[in-house]
């Protein structure tokens, strides 16, 4: 399992990053990725389209989980 600063880190390398709580996220080229911290880890790593959303009716959640950081970079198009 990764660290959170190491993947906040290697978002930081294509832009800036943003906080929410527990969520780290950098945005670019129409694409978002995200990361999750529990404890200082990145306990969940994700990849998603600007313009596609979550619908809560058909239990469809937008965007992709990727093993690792680098992964969701380049599934990313970074």
């Amino acid at each position: 399992m990764a660290k959170t600063s190491y993947c906040v880190a290697q978002i930081a390398r294509y832009g800036p990053v943003h906080n929410q709580g527990n969520r780290y996220w950098g945005q670019r080229n129409d694409h978002e990725v995200a990361v999750i911290d529990q404890g200082g880890d990145a306990i969940t790593i994700k990849v998603r389209h600007l313009k596609d959303v979550s619908d809560l009716l058909t239990d469809y959640f937008a965007g992709s989980y990727a093993p690792n950081i680098k992964r969701a970079i380049k599934w990313a198009g970074w």
